[in-house]
C-alpha cells in the first residue's frame, strides 16, 4: 500500500472539494479504492493518467473510467481536468476548523459524524414522521422487510418493535415467500409495511414493495440520501439517512440512528399500551433469566 502523502493529512481546499464530490455519489467497492487513493495521494494523484492510476490502485483501467462516468464526467480526462482545477482553489476556501483525520478509518468515522449531523437537521421538525409512526403503531400486523445488506437494520427494527407491538413480522429474504407473507399480513388486517433499502435497490425488493402497494398496503421506506426514482414510485413515505461510503463496505451508523428514532416515535404513539408491553418484556427477561446478570435489582 503506497504511503499517504502529507496533503491528505491537511484539509486543503482541493482535498475537501474532492472529498465532497466523492461523497455525493454512490461508488462501488472498487471505485472507493480509487477514490481513497486519490485523496490519500494529492496532489500527485491529480497528475496520473488513467492507466497509471489503475496500476497504482491495482484495478483495471476501465474501472477508473467508470469512476469518472459515475461522477458525471464524459471521460477520465474531464475528471482529471476538474481535479487539477480543484487543486488551484484559493486557500481561503479551506475548512480550518474541520478535524483532520489521519487515516481512512478516522475518515470513515468523520463521515459518519457528518451524516449524523445532517440527520439531526432532518429531525429538527419531526412532526410529519411522528404522524407516520402513529399509523405504523396502529398496523396489526406490522411488516418489516429488508433483504441483502438491508437485513441487519430490518432485524434491529423488528427485534425492538416486537417488544412493544403485538404483531411484528420481519422478513429478510425475497422471492415468492415474501410475497405470500405480505398477502397474509394484508389478510390479517395489516395496513403498513416498513421497507429498508440500503444501499442499493434489489429488484426483488422493488417487486415486493410494488406488490404490497397493489394489495392496498401502504409503504414506509428507510433508505439512503439519494433514493432512485423507481423506489419513490412505490413508497408512500420515504425517510432518508446517508450511509458512509469511505471504506470498502458501507457504514450504516446514520440509518441505525434513524431506525432508533422511528422506534421511539412508535412507542410514543401509544405510550400507556406500549409501556405495559415494555414492562411485560422486562418481567419476562428476569423470569426466564435470558440475559446474564439482568435482574430486578
Amino acid at each position: 500500500m503506497p504511503e499517504r502523502s502529507d496533503s491528505a493529512r491537511r484539509p486543503t481546499p482541493g482535498y475537501v472539494a474532492l472529498r465532497d464530490m466523492l461523497e455525493e455519489h454512490r461508488l462501488s467497492a472498487a471505485q472507493r479504492r480509487i477514490a481513497q487513493y486519490l485523496l490519500d495521494n494529492l496532489p500527485e494523484s491529480a497528475f496520473l493518467s488513467s492507466i497509471e492510476l489503475a496500476d497504482r490502485v491495482g484495478v483495471s483501467q476501465p474501472t477508473v473510467t467508470r469512476l469518472a462516468a459515475t461522477l458525471g464526467f464524459d471521460g477520465f480526462s474531464g475528471f482529471n481536468d476538474e481535479l487539477r482545477r480543484l487543486l488551484l482553489e484559493p486557500d481561503g476556501a479551506a475548512h480550518p476548523r474541520e478535524p483532520v483525520p489521519q487515516n481512512e478509518y478516522q475518515e470513515s468515522l468523520a463521515l459518519d459524524q457528518r451524516n449524523l449531523e445532517r440527520l439531526a437537521g432532518v429531525l429538527a421538525d419531526p412532526a410529519t414522521l411522528r404522524t407516520v409512526c402513529r399509523e405504523l403503531a396502529g398496523s396489526r400486523p406490522l411488516s418489516i422487510v429488508g433483504i441483502r445488506a438491508s437485513a441487519p437494520v430490518a432485524l434491529y427494527l423488528g427485534y425492538y418493535a416486537a417488544t412493544i407491538h403485538p404483531d411484528v413480522r420481519t422478513h429478510i429474504h425475497g422471492g415468492g415467500q415474501l410475497l405470500d407473507a405480505l398477502e397474509q399480513a394484508r389478510d390479517a388486517g395489516g395496513s403498513w409495511v416498513i421497507g429498508v433499502v440500503l444501499p442499493h435497490l434489489p429488484r426483488e425488493m422493488l417487486a415486493a414493495l410494488r406488490f404490497a402497494r397493489n394489495l392496498g398496503l401502504r409503504t414506509f421506506v428507510l433508505t439512503e440520501s439519494q433514493p432512485p426514482a423507481a423506489l419513490n414510485a412505490v413508497a408512500d413515505e420515504v425517510l432518508t439517512a446517508p450511509v458512509s461510503t469511505r471504506l470498502t463496505f458501507d457504514s450504516h451508523a446514520a440509518p441505525m440512528a434513524m431506525a432508533a428514532a422511528v422506534l421511539h416515535m412508535i412507542t410514543e404513539a401509544q405510550p400507556e399500551r406500549f409501556q405495559r408491553r415494555l414492562e411485560d418484556f422486562d418481567r419476562h427477561v428476569v423470569e426466564q433469566r435470558i440475559f446474564h446478570g439482568y435482574s430486578n435489582s
